[in-house]
Order: C-alpha cells, then structure tokens, then sequence
C-alpha cells in the first residue's frame, strides 16, 4: 500500500513538473508570436513568414511532447463538445478545398493552419484554471509592440511624431490596434479576477499588482484613442458594452415588468448610439469608407456569380482584382471608381466567406457557431463563469472587427482568437474520453502504435516546415539583395526555388519582375501568366505589358496595360507606358491623342514627383506637330 502510495505521489508530482514547463512553453511561444521580436530581420513582403514557420516547428514539438506523455503516462483523451464542432468544421474545409471547389493552396497556408491547429491542441491541454496566465504573455506582447512603435515609429517622440503615428510591428494601423484591444480586455478580465490569478497574499503586493495592472489599461486605452482605425475602436466599444450586457443580464429582479423596460431602453440606447457613432466614424475618413464601399460591391458581385459553393477556400485574393477590373469597365461613372487601389482583401470577413464558400459555408459556420454558443450557457461556478465571459468578450471584438477589416489575414489576431476559442472549448460538456477505464492491455498495445503513427506524421510534419523555413530565409536573403540591385542573384535564387515557391503568387510576381529588369522577356511572360493566376495586380500585368512590347508583340502589351488601367483607373503609368508604345512603332497620332485625354481628362489621386514628370512628358508628347 505504502509503495503503491509512493507511486502515486511520484506520478503526480511528474504530472505538476510536465505542466508547468509545458504552460511555460505555451505562454512563451504566443508571447512570441503576437510581439515584435524576430530573430532575424526580415523583409516586408516576409512579414509574418518567420514567426509562422518557426512558431509550427516549436508548437509541433510540444505535439510530440503531448504524444509522448499519453505513451508513457498512459493519459487519457477528454473531448468536449465543442471540440468536435472545431473538429466537424475543419473536415468540412477539407472537404471544400479537395472536392466541393477544389482549392491550389500554397505552403504557408498549410503550414500557418498547422501551426492554429497545434496551438489549440496545446491550450486545450492546459488546465482551464491556468489558462488565464497565458493572457499574461498577451499583454506583455502588446505592451511591447507599444514600445517597438514608439521606438521605430516615433523615434522616442521626436518633432513632429506622436501616439498616432505608433503601429507597433504591423504594416498598418487596423491589426496593430485590434492587438491593443484584445490585450485590454484581457488586462480588464485580469484586474477583475486578480484574487484567482494573483496567487501572491500579502496586501501591500497585492496593491502594487494592481496599481501597475490600472496604469496598463490606462495605457492601452491611449493608445486605442489616438489609433485611427474606427474598426478597432467599434471593436472595443462593442467587446465592452457585450461584457457590461453579461453582467446586467445575469443580475435577475423579481419585478417582470421592470426587467423587460430596462431591456427595451438598453436595446433603445443602443440602437441611437449605433446610428450616430457610425455616421460620425463614416465622415471621419469618408475616402477611406468609400473604399471599402467599393470593395463590398465588387465582392457582392463575386458572391453572385457563385452563390451556392462559393469560388474556393482563400481564392478571394486571386480574384478580387480581375473582378475589379470588369466592373469598373461596366461602371465607368461609379463615384468611387478614382478612390479603387490593389487590393486583397474583403474588409468584411463575413462577405470573404460567403465569396469563397458561397451560402454553404457561411450556413455551416452559423450552424457551428450556434452550437457552439449554446455549449456557452452551462452553469458554473463564478470565477470560471467570469475568465469564460473575458474569452467571449474577446472573441466578440475580433468578430466586430472582422465586419470592416480582415482579421482573418492576421496571424497575431488568428492566435488570440483560437486562444479565447480553447479556453471556451474547455468549459463546455465532455462529451468523449479514450481509452475507457475499462481499456484491455491488448488493446493498450495498439493505442500505443496509433500513436506512434501519429509521431512519425508530427515529423514529417516537422521536417517539411523546417524545409520550408530555410527556403524562405534564403529568399529573405535574395530580396535584400535585390533591393541593392543584385538582380542576376535574385533570378539565380529563384530558379533554384522555383519548384519550392511556384504556388506562391508573391514569389512569382517578383521572379517575373526581376526577369524584366534583366530583359528576359520569353520567360518573364511565363512567370507572370502563373502569377496571375493567384495574385493579379496592376504592377504585375504592367510588367507583362513591358515583357510582351520587349518581344514585339505590341498587341498583348496594349492588352496588358489596358487591364491595369482597368483595375485601377487613377494610374497614370499604364497608359503612359502605352503613348511611348504608340510613339516608338511610329503611331504618333494615336500616341497624341492618349496623352491629351489623360491630360485633360484623369483625376491626380496621389500627387508625386514621378506623376508629375510623367504629365511633363505626356504634355510634350500632345505638343506634337
């Protein structure tokens, strides 16, 4: 008994070490991943590719850690519910991407939904009463990307710099500030559950602790301000009034009547300070708004032309352009036909769904997302009732966020979102649990080899993505040695990574451009057909039209260029490279009067010094005898 005891006690203690080192781990990895730390540097186009590759190859290990303890420890599985709706809808994905529209995916994709899968795996497998510490490594992340911004973007408040100018490591304000968002409300839900989470007893640390933790909400919600992004700031408004919406709700009166008043006059209040918070947010930056009009009305047409199953999983980006382009061809007086630019992306993640999963699959995830809240509503305890009501605050800003922007594009705010979606995975009904107590020894042999299968998939998992991560970092390589004008290296590298990267639209975009500059026509007009197919721009079909006039082919070269002024009708440079054409090959009359119309007729949408030397020589062109 007393051998047995020991047994027992040395088990458990395994147990504590094993998940300590293991939250460590998880808390440190999406400390990681949502700041600014790289270990290199990388360049723009590689913004997020360091962090994905490298943040799969260390959440794949911790699965093979996980795999290795339920061999040894003989651990058992416990599904929930809402697992299996996670579970439901990713072979529902599967079954899109391989046969309902079947979808050309690149690596990254994979390895980046690889990586979300993993992390959830691993905060799944921490317990719920710990998971809140992870938020901890969000608000440090947060606080950094505050730090590095005010570091590179203001250089430490030099003239003429401010708050407004900090974006932290993003490429533009939107994801910056929805990371400031959800580290606030993380921060909130910290503060008020400080007697859980702060484990520390004595007063007086216990005030510091929350002095410091005051000061951090003060601080995020400064930054919030001066951010202009309105999506975040409806993000935040509509996370906290949905967290204050929990609290009333759950308060009851015994008075039916005064209960079903104050709802109608929160429902009231609500409804006129939606309208006027929009319109305001609307005429503060009434261009940019315009925009996203535009963009919604080219998707709602994408949407049309393939209602039912959609056009393909992430094949809005392939797309979007090209249908730009038609629909500025048929809509010549659109108003906001001069405020159209490149773009990828649908600023309404709902309406990207639909545009690429068609009614289906937006159905499919209402569906999930009903089970899933209706798992939400069990009863338990206050403090987990209160950690699970920050999850759900979190998750609903990001979901407001995603109604004008693109979250969903972000790898930072994908982590935080499967995060919240872990921790509200876990407080829902279990469901399943493999092996069964019952489980015969017989049948232990064989979990065990199931196991090991699954090892033996988590490293060629592991070996592929390291694989890929050392062919991205030589293309980091090669594109600064582009930018320094090392062409020929650049065109080297890439055709030794050609059959590596081909379903990358990004790498063949700049392979083809790089062959154009080295004046390798017949294979530059190769590279970017391909290239067009997944990532169509107005740069690219202006570096086809430039491939297509070095062979002599001056027909396909209009054609080309026509088509980038289609896309996007404020540029100057497509139908400015076609009066050279015209001029060169000896049509001057046509030549002069292209140049005319663009004089007299094309809006200046950005004023440069490269627009304006090119309106110099359109204007002695057009003074041509």
């Amino acid at each position: 008994m007393a051998n047995r005891l020991g047994i027992n006690t040395l088990y458990v203690n395994k147990a504590k070490v094993f998940i300590i080192f293991f939250l460590g781990a998880v808390f440190f990895l999406t400390f990681y991943l949502v700041s600014p730390i790289e270990f290199s540097t990388w360049h723009t186009l590689l913004n997020a590719v360091e962090k994905m590759t490298i943040g799969a190859l260390i959440a794949l290990t911790l699965m093979v850690l996980l795999v290795f303890r339920l061999i040894l420890n003989d651990n058992r599985i416990r599904l929930t519910a809402n697992d299996f709706l996670f579970l439901a809808y990713s072979l529902y994905i599967l079954l899109h991407i391989t046969i309902i529209e079947t979808s050309y995916l690149n690596t990254l994709f994979w390895t980046e939904n690889a990586l979300l899968v993993a992390l959830y795996i691993c905060f799944r497998n921490i317990p719920n009463k710990l998971s809140s510490l992870v938020w901890f490594g969000y608000v440090l992340a947060a606080l950094l990307q505050i730090l590095y911004g005010l570091s590179v973007q203001t250089h430490w408040f030099a003239p003429e710099y401010g708050l407004q100018d900090i974006r932290g490591s993003f490429v533009n304000q939107g994801p910056f500030a929805e990371v400031i968002v959800c580290a606030l409300i993380l921060a909130m839900g910290l503060v008020l559950n400080y007697r859980k989470v702060i484990l520390i007893q004595k007063p007086i640390i216990k005030c510091v602790v929350m002095l410091i933790s005051l000061s951090v909400l003060a601080l995020l919600f400064t930054i919030i301000a001066f951010t202009e992004s309105r999506a975040a700031w409806l993000a935040c408004a509509g996370g906290l009034l949905f967290y204050a919406i929990q609290k009333f709700s759950n308060r009851k009166t015994k008075n039916f009547f005064i209960a079903k008043v104050n709802k109608a006059l929160l429902l009231t209040l609500l409804l006129v300070l939606g309208i006027g918070l929009s319109k305001s947010l609307y005429l503060y930056k009434k261009d940019s708004a315009n925009g996203r009009i535009l963009i919604w009305k080219v998707s709602s047409e994408m949407f049309y032309d393939r209602p039912i199953t959609g056009h393909g999983i992430n094949s809005f980006q392939s797309k979007y352009m090209n249908y730009q382009a038609d629909y500025l061809k048929r809509e010549p007086t659109d108003p906001y036909r001069y405020l159209a630019a490149n773009n990828h992306y649908a600023f309404n993640e709902i309406l990207r769904i639909g545009v690429e999963q068609g009614i289906v699959g937006i159905g499919v995830l209402v569906l999930v997302f009903y089970l899933f809240i209706g798992q939400a509503k069990r009863k338990m305890s206050k403090n987990r009732n209160n950690f699970r009501s920050i999850s759900w605050t979190g998750l609903i800003s990001i979901i407001i966020f995603g109604l004008f922007s693109y979250p969903m594009e972000i790898l930072s705010l994908k982590i935080i979102a499967v995060s919240f979606l872990a921790i509200l995975s876990g407080y829902s009904k279990t469901v399943f649990e493999w092996p069964p107590s019952e489980y015969s020894d017989t049948k232990n042999v064989k979990r065990k080899i199931l196991f090991i299968i699954v090892l033996i998939g988590l490293f060629i998992g592991w070996s592929s993505t390291n694989e890929l991560y050392k062919t991205c970092r030589n293309w980091n390589y090669a594109l600064f040695d582009l930018s320094k004008g090392n062409i020929d290296g650049y065109i080297l590298f890439s055709e030794k990574a050609y059959e590596r990267l081909r379903d990358n639209g990004d790498f063949l975009s700049l392979y083809g451009k790089s062959l154009v500059q080295a004046k390798r026509y017949t294979k530059a007009i190769e590279v970017l057909n391909e290239a067009q197919l997944l990532i169509p721009s107005t740069t690219l079909y202006i570096d086809l039209g430039k491939s297509y006039e070095g062979i002599g082919n001056y027909k396909e070269a209009e054609s080309s260029w026509l088509t980038a002024s289609k896309m996007v009708p404020s540029l100057f440079y497509p139908e400015y490279l076609m009066v050279k054409m015209y001029y060169k090959i000896g049509q001057k009359g046509k030549a002069i009067k292209l140049a005319k119309d663009l004089l007299n007729n094309k809006k200046i949408k950005v004023h440069s010094i490269e627009v304006y030397e090119l309106l110099e020589e359109l204007k002695t062109i057009s003074k041509e005898p």
